[in-house]
């Protein structure tokens, strides 16, 4: 399933695709400026999210359980990072932090978090806060798992 957000949208709000097993696509416009709390938590089929540079939030969990994902770039807009989201990307091998990063995510796969935690050190660190808004929803159906 391909999904395509409207361009007068936003915010993606908590919640929005939720659990869409089905969803491998999804099209964010640069009208969002914000992602919410578990925004696209267990959307285990998406291999690839593009996080436009309006982006300036991103709310707890939001890719948690993204088993697809392998790399994710956070564009430089991004100011605040809600905690647990890239809990359970147990492919994910890459992320790209924005270098003025002031809020840093409580948990990283695997070593990432040290590789995290030396370059917060270097970069003067941050503070830790948690920002997600409701707006942006879609029902999608979530694929049988005998399709799987």
């Amino acid at each position: 399933t391909s999904i395509t957000i409207p361009e007068n949208v936003t915010s993606i709000g908590e919640y929005a695709f939720y659990y869409c097993t089905g969803l491998t696509e999804i099209t964010i416009p640069v009208s969002v400026a914000s992602i919410g709390s578990n925004a696209f938590n267990r959307c285990m089929a998406i291999t690839d999210i593009v996080i436009p540079d309006s982006v300036t939030s991103i709310g707890s969990n939001a890719f948690l359980g993204c088993i697809g994902l392998t790399d994710l770039v956070i564009p430089d807009s991004v100011t605040t990072l809600g905690y647990g989201i890239f809990s359970e990307c147990t492919l994910l091998k890459e992320i790209t932090l924005p270098k003025n990063i002031t809020v840093i995510p409580q948990e990283i796969p695997g070593t990432m978090l040290g590789q995290i935690n030396q370059m917060m050190a270097l970069a003067g660190g941050g503070k830790r806060e948690l920002l997600a808004r409701r707006s942006y929803s879609h029902r999608c159906p979530r694929s049988s798992p005998s399709a799987q």
